[in-house]
């Protein structure tokens, strides 16, 4: 090891001041995890905006707090072919309600959103002329229509076979719809999924073409 001694002609270090080796390093790694972290306010810091691109079409799940559309003009009626292949479910247009007879039922399309503001389509099952309606649907139905006020959650009672409701013992604020009208609702959940020919893929399907 070397001693360096001091002779005069070397600039004298300033007791006021800490040696360089002295300083504690900065600790890099912690600077960049501030510098990425993202804030909970970031939408609102960069003055950002949800977009809508898709919206799925099914039923709650049964662990959901779900709210229903209150303005009924938003529920949408249609002849609905669901398309157990793909678990898909297709708006059937009116020239091929009499063809595709067999294999439409109608349905109410029920904008809902969840606690967790996510939206998306639920399809009903309805009454057809006859007036004959199953447990499931009918109890369904019933729940969407008092979801038009309280949150609730939708349970399966296996042994009456219905659904019942659990009302939310929290008070959850009045849910932040998206801000678009039913055809949009329309659009997004169903994106070519709209049967208007006897051509579309799903109708040769179950004809057995290829």
């Amino acid at each position: 090891m070397t001693t360096k001694k001091y002779d005069g002609n070397d600039e004298k270090p300033d007791n006021d001041e800490k040696p360089d080796n002295d300083e504690k390093p900065k600790d890099d790694d912690e600077l960049q995890i501030s510098k990425l972290r993202l804030p909970q306010n970031f939408e609102s810091i960069v003055g950002g905006k949800k977009l809508t691109q898709y919206l799925p079409v099914r039923r709650p799940e049964k662990q959901w707090f779900i709210r229903t559309h209150p303005n009924r003009e938003m529920w949408f009626y249609a002849a609905i072919l669901d398309f157990q292949e793909d678990r898909d479910a297709y708006i059937v247009e009116e020239e091929l309600w009499e063809e595709l007879a067999n294999e439409v039922v109608p349905k109410v399309l029920i904008p809902t959103i969840t606690s967790l503001g996510h939206s998306f389509i639920w399809p009903i099952r309805v009454p057809g002329e006859d007036g004959r309606i199953d447990d499931w649907s009918r109890t369904a139905f019933l729940a969407a229509e008092q979801a038009c006020e309280q949150w609730l959650r939708l349970r399966s009672n296996m042994q009456l076979g219905s659904y019942e409701t659990i009302i939310a013992a929290t008070m959850y604020p009045d849910p932040t719809w998206p801000d678009f009208g039913l055809e949009e609702w329309l659009r997004l959940g169903f994106r070519d999924k709209i049967i208007s020919s006897t051509d579309h893929t799903v109708v040769r399907r179950l004809r057995g073409e290829q």
